[in-house]
Parts: C-alpha cells; sequence; structure tokens
C-alpha cells in the first residue's frame, strides 16, 4: 500500500504500519459495524454519539478521519445539514459502504480515501 503525502510534492512514500493496518482490516468491510458493536458492547454507538454532541454549534466543515463506513459522518451530516462534512479513510471497501449509506439518505457526498488534499482540507 502506498499513501501520497502531499499533492504539491507528488511524492509517494511506502509505510510498513499502512500495510499491516490493510492486511488486517482487508475484507472486513461487510461486518465491520457489526464486529465494533459486538467488540464494544454496543458502546460505540454512546461515544459517536457523544462526539457529534461536542461539536460547536453550527460547524461550517468537519473532517471525519478514519471515517469507516461513515456512521459519524452521516450523524454530523443529519444534524448540521448547512455543515460541509469530508469523510477520510483508509479502507476502500469501508468508503465504499459510506458512499451507499450516504446515497441511501440522499446526502451529497465527498469520502476521501487517504491523505487530505491541502486545498480541500476544512481550517
Amino acid at each position: 500500500m502506498t499513501f501520497r503525502m502531499s499533492e504539491e510534492a507528488g511524492e509517494t512514500v511506502t509505510d510498513p504500519r499502512l500495510e499491516l493496518v490493510d492486511r488486517f482490516f482487508a475484507g472486513t468491510g461487510a461486518t465491520y459495524d457489526v464486529m465494533v458493536t459486538l467488540a464494544t458492547l454496543g458502546i460505540d454507538r454512546r461515544w459517536k454519539r457523544r462526539i457529534v454532541e461536542l461539536l460547536p454549534p453550527q460547524p461550517s466543515a468537519v473532517l471525519d478521519l478514519a471515517c469507516g463506513t461513515g456512521i459519524s459522518t452521516l450523524a454530523v451530516a443529519d444534524r448540521y445539514p448547512y455543515c460541509r462534512v469530508v469523510g477520510v479513510e483508509l479502507r476502500e471497501e469501508y468508503l465504499e459502504r459510506a458512499r451507499l449509506a450516504i446515497l441511501d439518505n440522499r446526502i451529497e457526498s465527498e469520502a476521501s480515501r487517504g491523505a487530505c488534499p491541502q486545498a480541500s482540507c476544512p481550517r
């Protein structure tokens, strides 16, 4: 797995830690949400709701790093419909599930894999 560090520099760096993450999570897209809920005894739903509650009132932009299948990303978009919400995830299979959930919820999507290019990162 390679990881683009910067759009301007055009650098591509191979990181063995990313390769480990890739191997560990490969093929888990279909079961990820269920496994997280089971492994945390459902507590994950509670802390994901809490994260959304802790956002400042009426944020203009939110960057959801490691957005997984988009549960938190969608929760932010639902609560703040005028907020630009960007989900970033290393696993393409998770992003695909997030994109499908976004389509199901009729929300305009911008889901990215890997690093967020400087120009599109919320400030």
